[in-house]
């Protein structure tokens, strides 16, 4: 639509947030083609990767203000001093938990079907455990959370929690499991714009925080300022109004929901989608350092930020799991060949 007017400046803001290697390639092929014929090209995104592939300059903007502008070659952690400050390499992330030996079961399905005509899945997820799931968009990856959150109901198979059969027939039957989800619309799905941050933390817990059906506000508050403080959520007050934040920020609040009471399962689906590069560190450490003896599913289409925040990476093509690889023993372009290869009925497993 944008094309069609023959446009002399295009502004794209964060264009391939939704979008797979192969259509993010064809994107960037036409970009260089308006490039070539004198269209001006406005480029925001996070990505650095992206804009030291297509940018002749980079601007970043920090805290509303010019924070520096820099031309080809470009350094790209003087890009991110300039955006964040400074932040640990993204390997550290896994360093900020003690090292975990993997035993006892937390999640288990057995020859689950999500949709008809779909291989079964077959997966086991350990106490402690944090499980970056990825694959294209399409993949069956946000169909699989919905089923362990009794959004979607399975075709067949079992789910197993703690070696109990689980049967989520329904979001609050799954809330009262414990199995928490992180939706990936965050503007339709998860964020309430009339609620103020506390709120919007606190509304799947009113009980928690109620006696006698009266709200003990004063608890509410402490509980949401700490989620705050420990996020590095960037506001006045957990007071302030959702719509005051940056989407970083609020997705920050909407990771911290989930994560303020405690959990069997926590599920989150594109938790870093358009997000900078710091929220993205700040949520990676905090689900790490909090997770104590549960487990955590991180879906995340872009591979490295399931390899950034997993301590197992599992890759669904075509509604089947195809492989896996521990955190220790990653080999980039073999996940990237599962990802991108045509489905067969052959699963394949990585060690």
């Amino acid at each position: 639509r944008a094309l069609a007017s023959n446009p002399k400046l295009l502004i794209l803001d964060e264009p391939t947030s939704s979008l797979s290697e192969k259509e993010t390639e064809v994107l960037f092929k036409t970009l260089e083609r308006l490039k070539n014929i004198g269209v001006s090209i406005l480029y925001v995104s996070h990505r650095l990767h992206e804009v030291s592939r297509l940018a002749d300059r980079v601007v970043v903007i920090r805290d509303g203000r010019l924070a520096t502008m820099l031309k080809k070659p470009f350094n790209v952690k003087e890009m991110v001093t300039a955006m964040v400050g400074e932040i640990p390499k993204h390997g550290d992330i896994r360093d900020h938990s003690d090292k975990k030996s993997f035993k006892d079961v937390q999640l288990e399905v057995r020859d689950l079907v999500v949709d008809p005509g779909k291989p079964p899945l077959n997966l086991k997820i350990y106490k402690g455990e944090i499980i970056g799931l990825t694959g294209l968009i399409g993949a069956g990856k946000s169909e699989f959370a919905q089923v362990l959150f009794g959004i979607k109901k399975p075709v067949s198979g079992t789910i197993l929690i703690h070696g109990r059969e689980y049967v989520p027939a329904s979001i609050p039957k799954a809330l009262a499991t414990g199995v928490f989800y992180v939706p990936e619309d965050r503007s339709n799905n998860a964020v309430i714009p009339l609620f103020n941050i506390r709120q919007n933390m606190t509304v799947p817990y009113l009980k928690v925080f109620s006696r006698l059906n009266i709200m003990n506000v004063g608890y509410e508050k402490k509980r949401s300022k700490e989620m705050v403080i420990s996020m590095g959520i960037k506001c006045e007050s957990e007071e302030s109004e959702i719509d005051s934040l940056s989407g970083g920020n609020q997705q920050k609040v909407v990771v911290a929901r989930w994560l303020l009471e405690p959990y069997q399962i926590v599920i989150l689906d594109e938790p870093f989608q358009g997000v900078d590069i710091r929220s993205r560190h700040d949520m990676a450490v905090y689900l790490r350092d909090h997770r104590g003896d549960r487990a955590a599913i991180v879906i995340a289409t872009d591979l490295d930020e399931a390899i950034e925040v997993a301590d197992r990476v599992v890759v669904m093509n075509n509604g089947a799991i195809v492989g896996e690889q521990e955190s220790t023993a990653i080999d980039r372009d073999k996940l990237l060949h599962l990802i991108s290869q045509a489905h067969t009925n052959m699963v394949e497993v990585l060690v």
